[in-house]
């Protein structure tokens, strides 16, 4: 079974952002008025996704076009609420089925954005 670090999206959204344009996380971090331990650790998904404001001043930062800037905060909703969930002490095969359910959901809006 995942454990939870396998469940998260929002790690490898920002650290896919981040990578697309070469920037180190040190500079975003900066950029983004922020300790660069915040930044590493929400790639690390050591902790929480970024609030929204900062994911706001990344898609402008990152030049994000609006599915990428989409993708991103919806990897930061489907984590902020596993981990509600899971404080809540749902299981991991709980938490695995509804975030299943969460990215097929997102999955499809994505999909009826593009129509």
């Amino acid at each position: 079974m995942d454990t939870m670090a396998d469940l998260l999206q929002f790690p490898a959204a920002l650290r896919q952002a981040r990578s697309k344009r070469g920037l180190m996380q040190k500079t975003v971090a900066y950029s983004l008025d922020i300790d660069p331990t915040i930044l590493c650790s929400a790639e690390k998904g050591a902790r929480g996704p970024l609030n929204a404001q900062a994911l706001r001043k990344l898609a402008v930062l990152f030049e994000l076009t609006p599915f990428e800037a989409h993708h991103l905060f919806l990897a930061a909703r489907h984590d902020r609420a596993i981990a509600a969930l899971r404080r809540q002490g749902l299981s991991e095969i709980e938490l695995h089925s509804i975030s299943t359910v969460l990215s097929g959901l997102y999955a499809r809006r994505v999909i009826d954005r593009s129509d």
